[in-house]
């Protein structure tokens, strides 16, 4: 289920009172933006490989430390076998979305080259019973099946990255994969959590993380060659990529996992509203991060340290971001605030770290990838490409 940004505007005044987060679903941002990413992929229909889409489980059970949310079924530990350049949905049974079904990835493999693009969708997120209840979070009361997926990938399969005929495209070679989101938790919680709602009782699986942790075991098994790792996502799937920048690089040791996080900026939030997050989700954040839990800004000094040159790390955001804005209970002017402090604090003087600002308080610029530009960097497309291929004009862009 995609979330229109029009009715996630109508409930922000009200769910943001109550502690309510709204982040877009880049799929919405690519609709709005086909008309200038136009070039539509020539990889063929979805498919679904697995038996079944199995149901709902009755309950959680504990096996060995790992969450088994179906006790009856688990994800083979074996690479995943699927048609060529194909876009093909891979269900998941000891994974699970927000009401508990299982959950699954969307794999479009290739023989081209050994290296891998991994994308995380993006879509909302919630915390307690008011925000998991209207809900602010894509998916997050739904079965997410391998129609889910073609629905969400006949959108999101027109962002120029996917493009495999597009000469512009500098990840054309690659193999590519595709995180949908439906824990509500941007892609990193461990946490089985039941909200109250008036007299209802809504219980939520926030399992991003974990679920992460089932799909790199057979991504790291079928990509067991990979040379060169891009790991990108948008809005809370860019939350996500940067919290599994090191859960994704220790799946492939022998491979350079570099980062792009598009509108998850690691500012440094109001205490109160991520505290609720934190709780709710049982936030999993890097182990050798030890300052990391209680703020999103030290993940940025833990990966400078665990991640130096030639690792890249690259950010792209507006300054007024209204979706994180409202995301936080910001207002456009102190979002601003923050986002300087953290790039001037952060990025400045880092050659590895850097990052794509354009003014505006629009949100997600990977379904413009071919079309935006910056009055004074130049166009995105270069730049993202000179992070992708150890370009030497890859610099800080920012407005005057």
């Amino acid at each position: 289920m995609s979330r229109s940004p029009l009715i996630l505007l109508a409930v922000l005044p009200f769910a943001v009172a109550c502690g309510s987060e709204v982040a877009s679903n880049p799929a919405d941002a690519a609709a709005d933006t086909a008309a200038t990413d136009s070039a539509t992929p020539t990889d063929g229909a979805t498919q679904d490989v697995s038996a079944s889409d199995a149901s709902a489980p009755d309950a959680a059970t504990e096996d060995a430390g790992f969450r088994t949310f179906r006790p009856d079924a688990s994800s083979p530990d074996t690479a995943i076998e699927a048609p060529s350049e194909t876009w093909t949905f891979i269900p998941f049974p000891d994974s699970a979305c927000g009401n508990g079904s299982p959950a699954g990835i969307g794999v479009n493999l290739t023989t081209r080259s050994n290296r891998v693009l991994i994308y995380l969708q993006g879509g909302g997120a919630c915390w307690d019973g008011l925000t998991c209840t209207l809900p602010t979070a894509d998916n997050i009361n739904d079965n997410y099946t391998a129609t889910s997926f073609a629905g969400e990938i006949g959108t999101a399969g027109r962002y120029l990255m996917f493009n495999r005929t597009d000469m512009r495209n500098p990840f054309r070679d690659a193999s590519f994969v595709y995180v949908p989101y439906c824990t509500g938790d941007i892609h990193g919680g461990d946490n089985i959590k039941t909200y109250l709602f008036g007299d209802s009782e809504r219980t939520v699986f926030h399992v991003g993380a974990r679920n992460m942790d089932a799909y790199l075991r057979r991504l790291a098994r079928t990509f067991a060659s990979a040379d060169r790792v891009w790991l990108t996502g948008a809005s809370a799937g860019g939350y996500g990529a940067a919290i599994n920048w090191d859960r994704v690089q220790r799946a492939f040791p022998m491979a350079r996992v570099d980062l792009l996080d598009d509108s998850g900026q690691p500012i440094t939030p109001p205490v109160e509203r991520f505290a609720q997050m934190r709780a709710s989700w049982n936030l999993q954040f890097p182990e050798g991060c030890t300052q990391c839990g209680n703020d999103l800004a030290p993940l940025l000094n833990y990966y400078a340290t665990r991640f130096p040159a030639p690792h890249r790390m690259g950010l792209l955001s507006y300054t007024q971001d209204r979706t994180i804005s409202t995301y936080f209970g910001l207002t456009g002017t102190a979002f601003q605030a923050l986002l300087t402090s953290m790039l001037t604090t952060s990025f400045d003087g880092r050659a590895n770290f850097r990052y794509y600002v354009l003014a505006g308080n629009n949100h997600t610029m990977l379904g413009s990838l071919g079309s935006l530009t910056s009055p004074s960097g130049g166009s995105l497309l270069n730049w993202v490409t000179a992070w992708a291929t150890d370009g030497a004009t890859w610099e800080n862009v920012r407005p005057q």
